[in-house]
């Protein structure tokens, strides 16, 4: 992941830990160890989707 692409993927969990919309979801990929976004309505493939622990907000979920 390059620079500006780690930026924008930032930038999107930010607006989605503050309760923004966002067009994107944030997976996961364990082959990779790296997160990727993908728009709401596309499949991620391999990964799993992790927007709801970025809406919800990281301490949330660890403590669920």
């Amino acid at each position: 992941m390059n620079e500006r692409e780690l930026n924008n993927l930032s930038e999107n969990v930010r607006k989605q830990g503050l309760g923004e919309n966002t067009m994107t979801d944030l997976v996961y990929d364990p082959a990779t160890g790296e997160f990727k976004q993908v728009s709401k309505n596309e499949t991620p493939g391999q990964g799993e989707v992790v927007t709801r622990m970025t809406e919800e907000g990281f301490a949330l979920r660890l403590a669920a």
